[in-house]
């Protein structure tokens, strides 16, 4: 019975353990996002973002021929 009681209590540390390194890893993370986000919102222009959609959905005819190019010389990329 004892036997069974410290391993048991073995196995509880251990999970508790891995609890703290992950409450740790997502602490972390955290941060790292509020950080991304605050950048995010310093350096993104909103004038330029709708510049950048207008492109992306009409881009310049040059454009249009280089990635049709590019897709003929590698259909296989297209394919998939």
């Amino acid at each position: 019975m004892q036997t069974k009681t410290i391993e048991i209590d073995k196995l509880m540390k251990a999970v508790q353990i891995k609890e703290e390194h992950a409450n740790i890893v997502m602490n972390q993370a955290k941060i790292i996002k509020e950080d991304v986000e605050t950048s995010v919102r310093d350096n993104l222009d909103e004038k330029k973002i709708k510049a950048m959609q207008g492109i992306m959905n009409n881009p310049p005819e040059k454009i249009k021929l280089i990635v049709q190019a590019v897709n003929c010389l590698n259909p296989v990329q297209g394919q998939q």
